[in-house]
Order: structure tokens, then sequence, then C-alpha cells
């Protein structure tokens, strides 16, 4: 980031501050709930009620803002930290930067090379040389990215620097018909929202599992229905799972679901639900009247409420998280959350040693 678009940032976010502080300054003691936000003729609209009635449609507004101003606050103490730890060794900050990060970005080797290039080629020019250029260009720049990322962790961790801004959360409880696995008490709460013909969905849940397993007994993770009009199956799909939960065969159901999403149907959910050993006669007669669209539609305003209009969708302590994310997201936000709880996060486990 250019050094004159850092400073914009930086003090864009002391005048949001400042604006903040001024605001909360001038109501004579009122609190913060009973600031006016409107008026019109001897009535008044106070921010509590502005915050219900907005709920939490600004969260993902609310969350990119909290974002810029971390962003904000990690460069400028970056850039301070970078400049002392020159100082120690003789030189100015540019120059340390360029020996720590630019200067040892290496030559990437023929099998990173010819990896991205399978993995990519479609998406590359047809000619090999220029190929080539761009798959080096990229594996030096992905270098160039964990470098800066090593600098600004060993000088953060050195300093011991936290950020103590507390981020939006949405605050959504869990229902008693939610499915869940986990302690009731865990430090941590994961809520999903999701479809069980959303594609997408299908891909995360390896990833959910892996979380699972690495924050075990942390972790407590909350299912709640988000079916898509878009999926013709989803409604009756989200329904069976209510009422496979009714019998306690929620997660066995779930995977065989979102493991055969184009094949869901009436007739193919009994057929799971048979070879389960479900009770069929208190299956079919749940599904036969419906008994939990009242809940799945409970659900389904809880995620328009936040804003979630696509699947999947996810909730970490109340921090939204969309989309089919890589384990890293979910993990940075979990190991943040412990960390914030004085928890220090488990390690994950080495991968077993090649047999012979």
């Amino acid at each position: 980031m250019h050094r004159l678009t850092r400073l914009a940032l930086v003090n864009t976010v002391l005048l949001v501050c400042v604006v903040s502080c001024a605001q909360s300054s001038g109501t004579g003691g009122a609190s913060a709930g009973d600031q006016p936000v409107a008026t019109f003729g001897d009535q008044v609209v106070t921010a509590s009620q502005l915050k219900e009635m907005v709920g939490s449609r600004t969260m993902q507004l609310e969350n990119q803002i909290f974002q810029q101003k971390v962003a904000a606050i990690e460069q400028y103490v970056f850039e301070k930290l970078l400049e002392a730890e020159a100082a120690t060794k003789g030189m100015s900050s540019e120059e340390y930067f360029k020996a720590e990060v630019e200067g040892k970005i290496g030559e990437p080797t023929a099998e990173q090379i010819e990896q991205v290039l399978n993995q990519y080629r479609r998406q590359l020019p047809p000619d090999e040389e220029q190929a080539r250029g761009q798959v080096v260009a990229y594996l030096k720049q992905q270098q160039q990215r964990e470098l800066d990322t090593g600098l600004r962790k060993r000088l953060f961790d050195s300093a011991g620097m936290k950020i103590l801004l507390d981020p939006p959360r949405a605050e959504v409880k869990v229902d008693a018909w939610n499915p869940s696995r986990g302690p009731a008490d865990a430090p941590v709460t994961l809520m999903e929202f999701t479809d069980f013909q959303c594609p997408y969905c299908g891909r995360v849940q390896t990833t959910l599992d892996e979380v699972m397993k690495r924050y075990d007994g942390k972790v407590r993770h909350v299912f709640k229905q988000l079916p898509l009009d878009m999926h013709p199956q989803a409604k009756m799909a989200a329904m069976a799972g209510l009422c496979a939960q009714d019998q306690g065969k929620f997660w066995e159901l779930h995977d065989w679901m979102f493991q055969n999403p184009a094949q869901i149907n009436r007739e193919t959910v009994e057929g799971a639900m048979a070879g389960l050993g479900a009770d069929m006669e208190l299956f079919a007669a749940c599904l036969n009247d419906n008994r939990h669209m009242p809940n799945v539609m409970a659900d389904l305003e809880q995620a328009r409420s936040l804003g979630f209009n696509g699947t999947p969708a996810f909730l970490v302590n109340g921090r939204a998280i969309t989309g089919a994310q890589p384990l890293e997201s979910f993990v940075s936000l979990i190991e943040e959350e412990l960390e914030r709880k004085g928890i220090t996060p488990p390690k994950p486990e080495a991968p077993a040693a090649p047999e012979g």
C-alpha cells in the first residue's frame, strides 16, 4: 500500500473515532441507546429503536468498517516497529524491508512451476513461455506475501501488539430445534446457515469436520436451515433434517444429503432414513404434516435479518463468514475468539510419518 494511502486510511479512522466520541459526549449523560437519531413533531426516534428496526442487516457493512480500522492500526504499528527494528541494524525502513522480504525471494523450483501450470492450464495463455512467465511471477508474489506476513507477525509478537477493538457481532439465539454438536458451553459457537442442495455447502463440510476435530471441546457447531428457492427440494430436505433430528439421526441424514444433493427427493430421503434404522411411520408422518416448516421458516427469517441471502453463511461467536471459505478463514477467527477468552488455541496435529 502506498504511504500516502496508508496515512489517509489512518486519518480516516482517527476522524471516525473523533466524531463518535463527540457524539457520545454531547448527549448530556444520556445512554447510547437513548440518543436521538431523528425527530418528527414532538416524537423522537432513539438509537436503540433504530437498532431494533435495522436489526443485524448492517452487520456486513459494520464488519467491513471494522476490518478497515484493523488494517489501518496494523499498518501504522508495523511501520513504527519496522522503523525501530531497522534503526538497531543501522538501516532505513526501506533497506530493512528489502533485506528481510524482497531480498529473500528465490526462484521457484521446476516442480512448483509444473504444479501450478497443470492446475491452472485452462486460465493461462496458450504460449508456453508466456504461461511459465506468469506462473513464475505468481509464485514470487506468493513468496513475498508469505515473507511479509512472517515479518509482520515477528514484529507484532515481539512487541506484544494486540488489537483492543471489539468486532461487530450479531446476536442470534440457538433455538430448541437447531441441531448441534460439541459442548453447549463451548467458548466458541460456530453457527452455520445452509442448504442441502447447495454444492458449495457440500464442499465446506470437510472443512467443518476438520474444525470440529482440531478444536474438539472448544467449538459448538449449530446448524440452521437456509433453503434457497432455486433448489426445488431444499425446503423438503430442511424439514427432513429436522424430522431426523426428532429421532436422533440428524447428522447421519445430514451427511447423506450433502453427499447426494442431486438425488434428494422424498423417496430417496425416506430410503436413506430406512437404511439408518429410523421409525419410518413417524418420519413419514412428520413430513406429511409439515411439522417443522415453521422452524425452517424461522431460521430463514433469521438469515435474512442478517443479510444472508446466499449459502453457506456462518457466524463465529456472532462474527460473519460468508461462502465456502478455506480452513484458514475459520481457524483465524476461532483462534482469535479463543485468545480473547484467555484460552490458548490447540496446535494442529502433526501429519503421520510415512510408513517404511
